[in-house]
């Protein structure tokens, strides 16, 4: 799914992680994942950290890429897929971003 803020110019994406080794864990599928991502934006400013909230644990990351900000929340639901929510924006319209261990906006 993908939604288009007019306003910011922000894109929002949500879904299904595909791909790994199909012999991994549910918990090794999304440390895969994590890790893979680290690499992938090793170049850029990046932060990972996770919280739990209502008994799920959520991984989330962000990251600075020329001139665009974007934050990735990751967690697995209750069959093992790995979920994820990607909100990118322009760093100039960007006017705020916080993520703590309780709420996480924009």
């Amino acid at each position: 799914m993908y939604f288009f803020n007019d306003t910011t110019s922000g894109l929002l994406s949500a879904g299904k992680v595909e791909g790994g080794d199909s012999s991994f864990t549910k918990s090794a599928r999304l440390n895969y994942y994590k890790s893979a991502l680290a690499d992938k934006y090793k170049e850029n400013k990046l932060t990972i950290g996770s919280f739990v909230n209502s008994g799920i644990s959520f991984t989330h990351i962000k990251l600075e890429k020329e001139n665009l900000f974007s934050i990735k929340l990751l967690f697995m639901n209750k069959t093992g897929d790995v979920i994820q929510f990607d909100y990118t924006v322009p760093k100039s319209d960007c006017q705020c971003c916080r993520c703590d261990k309780s709420v996480y906006w924009v």
